[in-house]
């Protein structure tokens, strides 16, 4: 097969010359791995194939190469037009309204084989040492007259002793991802939309994709608050509000802030959200386009020019609270055209539970049934040592003597001159800093690993917590019980940074692991207190638009801890390394 593959690179050169010059630009494909991945793009006036090849089913499309490598894989001489006609009525055929369509080549070359996430089917990288697959990429092209309402797959290519090859593959319908990766069947139908190609489906339903609604409706509820959010197709929404979409293919970047503002707005006046009985008016809090995926979705930053009928906006209203509720209950009353059936979910620590909003049963409902719910309060953290006096230093002996002895003579003088008492309490001063100066507290703490990592543990715990808060004055307010005063912007702007995710439009993660791995304490010379070196983990999650969105960083930091106002609290921090483990 290399053989056969270094002959193409030869051959494909000559060849593409005469056929080349007509292909389309490679579009990235959304397949998950197979041996040979298809992609088929219906448009206006043909439909576009792009195939890549495992050189172990080329066999399977040998009526498409030049004769000289036809018959290097042992086939007999034929017309190289010939066995094209077979290919196109044999081999890969399409019916448009049950009418075979004629087929041609466009161009054969060979190319290396793209690596895809085994869940999205979204391109990858070349690993370093990897050595990559070679493969035979195809374009092919079937014209259509008119815009035909069903196309079916009439047959797949099959190898010369007759079996099957598998073959992944995504078809799109103007753009519109009809379904996720699927492996071809010969036979599959597929009814095409043409007014809206969101709507355009596969027959069967195990071949549709997993997001097939252009409209989802979520509910959550946090400790700290009560959050819906929607993801709604603005095309769905021109009829009923203007977003300037009419006749447009296309949403632009300048466009964006109109179609949210306006967006935001009209959802707003289609629900509502009761919370423990009682009406409440959530606010806006973000609104985002975004990118959908088996896998993910994401925020798309920074802005692109979207295509009007898959661009899809997420919108998130939000009820800060405080302390879950017993239950939230959500009544839609938007159901725009061809949308019968809403998927939807109500969600918490538990996770999710999936629902259907539709007409006859507007409502989604979630209910407190968590009987030990995680508690997000504060920890307590245990108490400094009290200062402990020292022996007097030697030289605070004789400093202690010698301010005795100034101040009975000083006392004795003023007796007898009746001189003013200020003298006494000059002297009285003298021997008060020396006293401070010769005592000593018990400055150098003694805590052994297993206390300090209690006490350090508890600070970054309730650090963390500290941001389940949505004000900003309650989160400083929080931070302040750990942190001390100099150390607490820098604290919370730092920790702030840890926990957004870009790709959410600046969602924040929500702490739900702090473990300390390792920690090595030492007294603090002169003041009483420790320094450690410390390495912990820091786990948290966001929930979105159907989507839980893990996060695990590891720090390695210096911490000083000291006791503040009768509070230990951490004075200092020297962060050596952050890194991202998952």
């Amino acid at each position: 097969m290399n053989q056969l593959f270094n002959s193409l690179v030869l051959a494909c050169m000559f060849f593409a010359g005469t056929i080349a010059a007509m292909a389309d630009a490679l579009v990235i494909n959304q397949s998950m791995q197979a041996s040979t991945i298809l992609e088929a793009f219906v448009e206006e006036k043909s439909i576009r194939v792009e195939i890549e090849v495992s050189l172990s089913d080329v066999p399977a499309f040998a009526d498409l190469l030049p004769d000289e490598l036809y018959e290097k894989l042992g086939n007999p001489p034929e017309s190289h037009p010939d066995r094209i006609k077979r290919f196109f009525s044999e081999g890969l055929a399409f019916q448009a309204d049950g009418k075979r369509l004629e087929g041609r080549l466009k161009s054969i070359e060979p190319r290396i084989k793209t690596r895809r996430d085994s869940v999205s089917g979204e391109p990858l990288p070349i690993v370093d040492g990897e050595t990559p697959e070679k493969t035979l990429f195809l374009t092919l092209e079937y014209p259509h007259e008119t815009q035909p309402k069903q196309l079916t797959f009439a047959s797949l290519p099959r190898l010369p002793a007759g079996g099957s090859i598998p073959i992944g593959f995504v078809l799109y319908h103007l753009g519109v991802a009809m379904n996720d990766f699927r492996y071809c069947v010969a036979g599959s139908v597929a009814d095409l939309d043409w007014a809206d190609p969101w709507h355009s489906r596969f027959e069967i339903r195990t071949m549709r994709r997993t997001y097939d609604s252009p409209l989802n409706v979520f509910l959550y509820a946090e400790p700290y608050e009560v959050r819906v959010e929607v993801v709604v197709r603005p095309l769905d929404l021109q009829p009923f509000v203007d977003l300037g979409l009419d006749g447009q293919d296309s949403i632009l970047p300048e466009n964006y802030a109109t179609i949210k503002e306006r967006t935001a707005a009209f959802i707003a006046e289609h629900y509502q959200l009761e919370v423990d009985g009682e009406l409440v008016e959530p606010v806006l809090d973000r609104i985002h386009f975004l990118r959908r995926t088996l896998k993910s979705s994401t925020v798309i930053d920074p802005p692109e020019e979207l295509n009007s009928f898959i661009a899809q906006l997420g919108v998130i209203y939000i009820v800060p609270r405080t302390g879950l509720p017993k239950e939230a209950k959500l009544t839609w009353n938007f159901f725009p055209k061809k949308i019968e059936a809403i998927p939807g979910s109500a969600t918490d620590e538990a996770g999710s539970l999936p629902t259907t909003i539709s007409r006859d049963d507007p409502t989604l409902v979630w209910t407190n049934f968590l009987k030990n719910p995680t508690d997000v309060s504060r920890k307590p953290v245990e108490s400094p040592p009290a200062p402990k006096l020292r022996w007097l230093r030697p030289s605070g002996f004789a400093f202690l003597a010698l301010g005795a002895f100034l101040l009975a003579a000083t006392v004795g003088k003023s007796i007898r001159r009746k001189r003013p008492a200020w003298a006494v309490i000059a002297m009285a001063l003298v021997i008060l800093g020396g006293s401070i100066w010769a005592l000593q507290n018990s400055d150098e703490t003694t805590i052994d690993e297993n206390k300090s990592k209690k006490i350090v543990g508890t600070l970054l715990y309730n650090i963390y917590r500290s941001f389940d808060f949505r004000q900003e004055e309650a989160v400083y307010d929080m931070l302040s019980t750990s942190v001390a005063g100099p150390m607490l912007e820098s604290t919370y702007l730092e920790t702030r940074r840890g926990l957004v995710l870009k790709n959410q439009g600046g969602a924040r993660a929500k702490v739900n692991l702090v473990e300390l791995e390792e920690i090595s304490p030492e007294p603090l010379e002169g003041r009483q207190g420790f320094k450690a070196e410390v390495d912990w983990v820091v786990g948290g999650s966001v929930g979105h638009w159907g989507h839980i969105h893990q996060r695990q960083n590891r720090y390695i930091a210096d911490i000083t801890v000291e006791p503040v106002d009768g509070v230990w609290k951490i004075t200092g921090m020297d962060v050596a390394s952050e890194e991202r483990i998952q």
